[in-house]
């Protein structure tokens, strides 16, 4: 038996974009996010939101497994990082878990620690 190849994680490329939005859209039953299902704007702009600060992807064998963008929570918003800000305020009520919380060396230092979170398998 061979195993898995590890994932990687890189910076997002404009590439990936399209299918990220794929995989948000396909996910979204199963995992509740977004939490508004049909999004009020395309796909891609939930992934790709204005003002972030950066974004990376997870990835195997050139396959992408998933995505993360940083982006200010401080600053209330309207649009995709509001929804990502309210979002985040009902994982827990959804059953997605803390994991770990982690303070990156491109963290400002007023920002809030990175958190993150994983939907336990319920099946």
């Amino acid at each position: 038996m061979h195993p898995r190849p590890v994932p990687s994680i890189r910076p997002r490329r404009d590439e990936d974009v399209p299918e990220l939005a794929r995989l948000l859209i396909e996910q979204q039953p199963t995992s509740g996010y977004s939490y508004r299902n049909p999004l009020p704007f395309p796909p891609q702009e939930f992934v790709r939101r204005e003002g972030e600060l950066a974004a990376f992807v997870a990835e195997r064998d050139g396959e992408l497994l998933g995505h993360v963008a940083v982006v200010s929570a401080r600053r209330p918003q309207d649009g995709p990082a509001g929804e990502v800000e309210r979002a985040y305020a009902m994982y827990p009520r959804l059953g997605w878990v803390e994991v770990g919380r982690a303070r990156p060396s491109w963290l400002q230092p007023a920002a809030p620690d990175v958190i993150a979170m994983i939907l336990p398998d319920t099946t």
